[in-house]
């Protein structure tokens, strides 16, 4: 289904008045779908589509997953909560998780901003870097070098040494 201009600038407008300050405000959005559904105005399906679209986009941005690998303690989570109010300002959503994964560490996303302290996460970075270290260094090995630069292209100091030839060459026509 298409939504129109006018339909989307109604949905923004009734978007807004769902906000209270950084954050939405639950009753007014069920009030407002709930006007919508019993009025049923031109393009109510359309309208009714963006506006949650709006809403769900609002919850998430402003939505905190926070894993660890064990539950934490009030104290941990009064911190961190704190942290992220500080951060982020206004309410934020929170929504707890235990992931053995992680094996220790703690991983928040807050909408679409992700800070991933986990030892997994390190874990997978350094065997990424092992990863590309040990192709580059296989790569090296496979390839002969004929005197010419890496890429190999032939430009005008393509040789080893080329430059350094040029400029004695240079020299010995500035000494004549």
């Amino acid at each position: 289904m298409k939504i129109g201009k006018d339909t989307q600038n109604a949905a923004r407008r009734l978007f807004r008045l769902c906000m209270d300050g950084n954050a939405v405000a639950e009753d007014r959005v069920r009030l407002i779908a709930q006007k919508i559904a019993e009025r049923k105005p031109r393009n109510y399906a359309a309208l009714l589509k963006a506006f949650s679209g709006m809403v769900e986009y609002a919850v998430k941005s402003r939505t905190a997953t926070i894993q660890s690998a064990v539950p934490l303690t009030e104290e941990e989570r009064s911190l961190i909560q704190a942290k992220l109010e500080a951060r982020y300002g206004g309410v934020l959503y929170y929504r707890w998780e235990v992931e053995p994964s992680l094996l220790a560490g703690v991983r928040i996303q807050v909408g679409d901003d992700v800070k991933d302290g986990s030892v997994r996460s390190r874990i997978d970075r350094l065997a990424a870097m092992a990863r590309t270290l040990s192709t580059s260094r296989t790569r090296s090995r496979n390839k002969k070098s004929h005197g010419f630069r890496q890429s190999g292209k032939r430009g005008r100091h393509s040789f080893r040494g080329g430059r350094r030839r040029q400029d004695r060459r240079a020299e010995r026509r500035h000494a004549q």
